[in-house]
Parts: structure tokens; sequence; C-alpha cells
């Protein structure tokens, strides 16, 4: 991220200076950048904003090993890479982010950001002073990688060129001024004479003035306008060139002027942060009338998945609890086997507290896998219970000889699981932000999920038909 008021030769040079240090990295296989894109794109960006793209050699014998041994992990090089363009390119906003994740992210929330928090309101001067305050408060707290300003869509000053034209001496050449206005565009912009055509390609052929001609001041002020009855005179005659400071960029949404200012986080969950931050933005950032702030980037994500999850979840459970019922015909064993889930939770909980990894929606995705497997577990064992009753058994001999029976599938049932989510727990690559909290509560949650239902089960079954 540069500038916004930065040129494109500018631009140009700088990235290739970057890609220059990128390629230093005997990690790093190829390098190519994107600068800018359209506006129609579903991530509009400036000649400011460059993606570049970091190709790594697969063969991780050609990373050279550091002095403990061990090649850099991906997340180590990507911080040296980072260090090392901030150091030449002191100016460069290096943010680190995976090329799908990314994507997904500005197509559904405008935002790469893991938090975005936007503030509208009509006056630009009070937005950038409240985002300046308001970057300034999240930059505190904890788990903060990087606060970064949205350089598009954020209020922005830039210096420009406006050209003033004095009214009598445009009289006096009987020019208006929409002649000199037209005329400008022509010389700066250029104007559509025609088209030229290879094969099924057409490129449109654009007239204007020459680049030495529009880069200086006094190219610009030599500008020749044409005159009504012949002839030309040069655009500095006609007034004076002025250098101001104004707004370049108003972003907007739903047509409403906001400014916007993004976190990235590091080592914390999203939740415990936008809580903190939601806490002292309140209480720091005093908002004055016709201003307001919404939460937005990957949170809005996390916060629209957890909605739907709570409505889908009661109801999934109570089908299941039917579907039960139906089975055993016994609310009571129905409920028994609905107790398998607690079981597994517990070591889900444990496992990601002990690999420190928060708990994120596909963790939540992990814990719904996680219970099909521990009611299929507890269906088994209690289902063979009430077979082995029907045969006359009584219901100390049913839950003996039933649970040493049906160990074998019970524990072939978890160790298939386990080991099939196991290559996913231990992912360090694309994806692995997904894949490593459903695999590790699945796999954490089994083992407590099999040893309680095969010990806890059965002796809660006996009670329970003891009692009866």
């Amino acid at each position: 991220t540069r500038p916004t008021d930065i040129s494109l030769s500018e631009t140009v040079e700088i990235q290739k200076k970057v890609d220059r240090i990128i390629q230093r990295f005997p990690e790093v296989k190829k390098v190519f950048t994107k600068m800018g894109s359209a506006e129609s794109n579903v991530d509009p960006n400036g000649l400011n904003l460059s993606d570049t793209f970091l190709i790594l050699e697969k063969d991780h014998s050609k990373w050279p090993v550091q002095s403990n041994g061990q090649p850099r992990t991906k997340e180590e090089l990507v911080s040296a890479v980072c260090d090392a363009i901030q150091n030449v390119a002191e100016s460069e906003e290096c943010t680190p982010e995976e090329p799908i994740g990314g994507r997904f992210n500005d197509m559904l929330q405008g935002s790469r950001a893991d938090v975005a928090l936007r503030i509208f309101g009509p006056d630009l001067d009070k937005l950038t002073e409240l985002t300046a305050k308001a970057r300034e408060i999240m930059g505190s707290i904890r788990g903060v990688d990087e606060v970064q300003e949205d350089h598009l869509m954020t209020p922005r000053p830039g210096t420009v060129i406006e050209f003033r034209p004095d009214k009598q001496k445009l009289d006096s050449v009987d020019l208006h001024v929409n002649d000199v206005e037209q005329a400008l565009e022509t010389a700066m912009v250029g104007q559509n004479v025609g088209y030229y055509y290879e094969q099924d390609l057409r490129f449109p052929i654009v007239l204007r003035i020459a680049s030495p001609a529009r880069d200086s001041r006094a190219g610009i002020e030599s500008t020749p306008i044409e005159l009504p009855g012949g002839g030309t005179i040069a655009l500095g005659k006609l007034g004076h060139l002025e250098n101001t400071t104004e707004v370049i960029t108003i972003g907007r949404n739903n047509g409403r002027r906001f400014a916007s200012a993004g976190v990235f986080l590091k080592d914390r969950d999203l939740q415990s942060f936008v809580d903190e931050a939601r806490q002292k933005i309140d209480a720091g950032l005093k908002l004055p009338p016709g201003f307001h702030l919404e939460w937005g980037g990957q949170f809005k994500n996390l916060d629209r998945a957890r909605i739907k999850l709570a409505t889908i979840l009661p109801i999934t459970l109570g089908l299941i609890f039917l579907i039960l019922f139906r089975t055993f015909g016994s609310a009571k064993q129905a409920f028994l086997v609905l107790l398998c889930i607690p079981f597994g939770l517990t070591g889900s909980i444990f496992a990601l507290y002990v690999r420190g990894i928060s708990f994120s929606i596909s963790a939540e995705i992990g814990c719904i896998a996680l219970a099909g497997i521990a009611v299929l577990n507890g269906t088994v064992l209690v289902s063979f219970f009430n077979q082995l009753r029907e045969e006359g058994h009584s219901v100390l001999e049913a839950v003996e000889r039933g649970a040493l029976t049906r160990l074998r599938p019970v524990l072939m049932t978890a160790l298939v699981a386990g080991i099939g989510f196991l290559p996913m727990a231990l992912n360090t690559g694309t994806g692995a932000e997904v894949q490593r909290p459903l695999a590790t509560v699945v796999i954490g949650g089994l083992v407590t999920a099999t040893f309680l239902t095969l010990l806890v089960l059965p002796s809660l079954y006996l009670w329970m038909e003891d009692r009866n």
C-alpha cells in the first residue's frame, strides 16, 4: 500500500524494487504483481495498491536451514519478507494473506481485514479525525498485528493542479470557459478519434499531447488553446495554475459517506477482540450527532454464521431426539444417548486449549460432526442392551455383555474417524486455518467421547433401568 496520489510510473519503479527484494529469498520460486483494478471489479483498487503473489518452492529441501536446524515456517518467511520490504521502502505497508481468503473477504464484506470498522457521517474532516482516533484505540488492544486505513474508501486529501481562468482575458480573445475546459480535457485525457483492428481485437486510438508536456507545470501552461478566429494561444495567458489540496476519494455505502479502518489479528480470536474493541471504542470515541459506526470484515461473516447455527442446532438436536425416541420408545433412553454429546465436547475444548486454537465457525462445524459420531456410538450400545434384555438377560448381564461385545465396533468407529481427520489437524498449508480447528475438535472429542461412552453410558443405563 502506498500514498493515494502516487503516479503510475513511480508505482511501477517501487514495485520492481519490491519484487527484487522478494526474489532474494531462496524459498520463493516466482513473484508476480497486480497493480490496481477496474472499478467494475469485486475488489476495486487504486494504483497505490498492489497485490504481490509469491509462489513458493514445493520441495522444502531447497529451503535454507536456520540456526535451529529447521527451515523457516511459512509464517516466519512471510514476516521476514515484510520486514525486508519495509527496511528498504519505509513507506510501504505490507499485509500478508492467502489469495482465496482475501478474495472471499473482498466479495462478501468489501474488506480484506479480520475486523473492519466503518464510521458514517456527513463531515469529511470529522470522519478522518474519528477514523484516526479509532485506529489508535484499536492498535493498543492485545492481539492486533496491524491496523490499516482503507486507502480506497476513506476520504484522503491530495495535491491537485487547478486552472483559474481570467474572465477579462477570455473575453478579449472571444473564448468561453467551456471552450478552455474541452481543450484541456482533450490535451490531458485525450479524445477518441478512431479504432485500430488487429485480427479480432479492437484498440481505441486516443489523441492527446505528448507526455512531457502533460507532466510538468510549464508544459501545462504552454498547452495550446484554439481561438475562434484562427490560431492558438497558450493556456498560461488565459489565467494561472494553483496547487491546491482537495479530497481525492469519498467512500460511500448506500449513498452515505464513510471512512474505514481494518484490523488484522494475530494469535487472538475474532469474538473476544471485537467485544474488547467495542468497549474501548464506546468509551474513547465520542461520535457527534449524525455520525454512527458499524463493524464488518471477516467478523461479520462469523456473526452471521453463528446466528444461523443458533437456529439450526436446536432444531437438529430436536429432530435427533425425536428419531431416538421413535427408535427406543423411551424418552429416558433417547436423552441418555444425547448425553454422549457433552462427553465429546469436554475433549474438544481441552484439545483446542492445548493446541492454542481459538473457537471458530469451523470448530463449531467440527462439534456438529462429533455429535453425530457420539450419538451413533451411544445408539449402538443402548440398542444392543435392549436387544439382550428382550432375549431374557437381566439388566446387569445385558450391560456387561453388551459393553464387551460392542467395545470393538465403538473403538473402530472412533479410530477410523480420528485417523481420517489427522492430516487435517496437522495441516500447515492452504486452508489450514479452517481444517485445523475442525479436525482438532473431532479428534479431541472422540478420545473423551469414546472413553466416557464405554464407561459412563453403561453405568447410567444400569442405574436408570434398576430404578425402573
